[in-house]
This record gives C-alpha cells, structure tokens and sequence, in this order.
C-alpha cells in the first residue's frame, strides 16, 4: 500500500500496482457531501471535466456505482472498492448523525412505538428500538445482501 498526497493535507490509500499510474497526476481532496474524495480534473471540450480517483481504479463506466467497504473515501485500495447498484451502496451506509433512535432504519412512530422501515417499506411497530433495529438488520440481509450494513455490524445490537 501506498500514499497519493492530496491538497488539505490529505492522502488517498492505493495498492502498490496503481501508484505510478495515478501519481502522474495532482489529485486533491474534493468534498462531495460532507465527504471528501481523491479527484483530479480534465479539460473535455472546453470544459472542466471531474475524475475520481476510485472510480478510475475500479474501471467504472458511466452510471455504474463504486462503494467504499469501510466507509472511508480515499481507501482507494482495490480490496475495499466494489462495483454495485445505487440500492447496494445506500445499504452500506453508516448510521446517520441525525438518527434518534440510535439503530438504522429505526424512528419513534407516533402511537408510542417503534417502527423499522427498508427503503419506503414499513416493516412493521415494536415494543423497543432494539427489536425494531433487529427487524431492519434481517430485511436489510434480504434487500441489499453482501452491501447490508446492519446494526449489529455497527455494534449496536448484541
């Protein structure tokens, strides 16, 4: 493994095969979304085109997704990008900082309980948000497989 200095300080994590390859480049660190990403940028018919470093690894065509396995973004390593759906990524993503409930897919339902939704599927009330949370772990097993993310994976369920 090898470090790509990136601007604020930064470096991206890429394999030793890929490094003099993508060190012929500057790469800064873009931030996309509160999140920051190895990128570069190229001039395609007059315009200022952006090329991410981790789709450029995982040879990802237009439309296609990368995910980041261990969440961190300029983990550029081949190990940990995959090839997936926008569904699959979006079952791979952390717990939101905003959440109160303290589980994925789990919210306080207005008739006192707790409800567990997958996508725009209600999956149903329950007592505590723990069992909600275990409800959302097993759907999210079913809809988004090797990319689910589940609470007990964050720790947050035994």
């Amino acid at each position: 493994m090898k470090t790509i200095p990136l601007t604020r300080g930064m470096v991206a994590l890429v394999d030793d095969c890929d490094f003099e390859f993508l060190n012929q480049w500057k790469w800064m660190a873009s931030c996309c979304r509160g999140v920051f990403y190895a990128r570069r940028f190229i001039w395609v018919n007059r315009k200022n085109k952006g090329i991410f470093m981790h789709r450029l690894i995982a040879g990802a065509a237009p439309g296609q997704t990368v995910d980041h396995e261990d969440h961190c973004t300029l983990n550029n390593q081949r190990c940990n990008l995959r090839l997936c759906s926008i569904t699959q990524n979006n079952g791979n993503q952390i717990l939101r900082k905003t959440s109160t409930s303290g589980f994925k897919g789990v919210y306080h339902h207005s008739q006192g309980k707790w409800a567990a939704t997958i996508k725009t599927k209600f999956l149903g009330l329950f007592e505590t948000p723990a069992l909600a949370a275990a409800r959302y772990d097993q759907a999210a097993i079913e809809t988004f497989g090797e990319f689910a993310l589940t609470n007990k994976a964050l720790g947050l369920l035994n």
